[in-house]
């Protein structure tokens, strides 16, 4: 509950309007988006990071899709056992699990589920929201999609996160990648958290922890949509919706002064918890 609070006043921190130098409101000035030091932020202990990847598979593409390479399982599982510690948990996130697929992506993900699992990997499941045309904007069909891949996967004690849609802050230009390209995303973000997290409360998977993310880093207008989550109705709850960043390291730094630091944004928000 800790790290789901200080996520949502973090947010608020971000995109709140500053203060001028007499106390007074300062709402022509623009939020303080520069360089961001843990340095002053009280240290306190904390759960180990749990550690993991992307096993296989395609990403998502901003621009056209990049050719898949063939997958070859038994590389995969012997390069996974390469990378495993030898004491330590290992998840594996798979990615793409969208609503367009329907029963059919349900199936695959439950075959890639019970692979990794059966070879004593956890599991995360990303769950996009990437409806099909006719589905756009029907929150409430989406709802429904959420609660049964919740009672697919739930009763699977190795299957421990469940991501529920993608970046809905970013730019409408990238749905391959991207939720936010598509009517209805923060809804679905928003009613697709809550669903997910009632019926994992009340089915007791207690393994199952349910959350969502954001892009690092747009605008200040547009991350106030990962704070959308925080009108939650759970906020009692000591297993509330975890929240995620999602961000891409680039060759050169982006002229936004922030983007060029993101390791320090990430150290400020989990010392603050």
């Amino acid at each position: 509950m800790a790290t789901f609070a200080a996520a949502c006043a973090l947010t608020a921190a971000l995109t709140a309007p500053a203060s001028s130098s007499d106390g007074s409101s300062g709402a022509a000035i623009a939020p303080c988006i520069g360089d961001t030091s843990a340095a002053g932020v009280p240290q306190r202990p904390g759960r180990a990071v749990r550690m993991g990847i992307t096993p296989a598979g395609r990403a998502g593409a901003v621009g056209p899709p990049v050719p898949l390479t063939p997958i070859d399982q038994d590389r995969t599982l012997a390069a996974l056992r390469r990378l495993r510690p030898p004491d330590g948990a290992f998840v594996l996130r798979l990615n793409r699990f969208f609503w367009s697929d329907g029963w059919k992506g349900i199936h695959h993900f439950s075959r890639l589920t019970r692979l990794y699992t059966r070879h004593g990997y956890r599991v995360e499941l990303q769950l996009r929201y990437h409806p099909r045309p006719e589905q756009e904007g029907r929150i409430g069909a989406w709802v429904r999609f959420v609660r049964r891949v919740v009672r697919r996967f739930g009763p699977n004690p190795d299957v421990v996160g469940l991501q529920v849609t993608n970046e809905v802050n970013f730019y409408e230009f990238a749905p391959d990648a991207s939720d936010s390209a598509f009517e209805g995303a923060r809804d679905a973000l928003i009613r697709g958290v809550e669903a997910a997290h009632r019926l994992v409360r009340r089915r007791g998977f207690d393994q199952l922890r349910v959350g969502f993310n954001w892009a690092y880093r747009t605008d200040p207008a547009r991350e106030a949509a990962s704070g959308v989550i925080c009108a939650s109705r759970e906020a009692g709850d000591s297993r509330a919706p975890w929240t995620g960043w999602g961000w891409t390291p680039t060759p050169e730094p982006c002229s936004h002064p922030w983007s060029r630091r993101p390791t320090r944004a990430i150290a400020t928000a989990w010392s603050a918890r």
